[in-house]
C-alpha cells in the first residue's frame, strides 16, 4: 500500500511495494561471500540531498564506507557491523546512525533488510551559514522551541 495525504506531500509506503533493483556492492569491497544487494527509493526531498530507501542483502562479508549520513532501521534479518568505535548485532526493530566519513565491515550471516534515511551533508562554508541562521531564529523567536518554551508561552 502507497498512500500520498491530500493536504501534504507525506507519503506511507507498505515495505512490500517497494520494488527493488540490483544495487550490487563494489566487488573489491567484497571480503567474502556473494552477497547480493537490492534497492528501492521510496521518497526523496525536494532538493534531492535526501532520501528514504528500502535495503536488502543475502549472506556475505563486506567493506562499507558511508559517503552520507545514513539512519537504518532493520527491518528483517541480521547483520553485524565492525567499526572503529566497535561491534554492533542489529537486528528488526534496532535502528542505528552513520555519520558520512564512516568505514565499517558489515557481516550478513543469512539475509538482512532495512529502511535508510541518507542525508547528504552540504559544504561546511553552507553547514556553518545554516548554523548561524537557524541560531538567530531561534534567537528572535522565529525557530523551533522546546517543549518547554512553547508550554510556558501558551500557559
Amino acid at each position: 500500500m502507497i498512500v500520498m495525504f491530500a493536504r501534504s506531500p507525506a507519503l506511507a509506503v507498505n515495505a512490500a511495494n517497494v520494488v527493488l533493483e540490483a544495487a550490487p556492492i563494489p566487488a573489491d569491497w567484497i571480503v567474502s561471500g556473494t552477497p547480493l544487494a537490492r534497492s528501492g527509493q521510496i521518497a526523496a526531498s525536494r532538493d534531492a540531498d535526501s532520501f528514504t530507501c528500502m535495503w536488502e542483502c543475502t549472506a556475505g562479508v563486506f567493506r562499507w564506507y558511508f559517503d552520507c549520513d545514513e539512519t537504518v532501521h532493520i527491518v528483517e534479518g541480521g547483520v553485524t557491523v565492525r567499526g572503529e568505535d566497535g561491534v554492533f548485532d542489529l537486528k528488526p526493530g534496532d535502528t542505528a546512525y552513520f555519520p558520512a566519513g564512516t568505514d565499517t565491515l558489515w557481516s550478513v550471516e543469512t539475509y538482512v533488510r532495512k529502511v535508510a534515511f541518507l542525508r547528504l551533508p552540504p559544504p561546511r562554508p553552507i553547514s556553518l551559514a545554516l548554523r548561524a541562521l537557524r541560531k538567530l531564529k531561534r534567537m528572535i523567536g522565529l525557530g523551533p522551541q522546546s517543549a518547554g518554551a512553547l508550554t510556558s508561552r501558551t500557559a
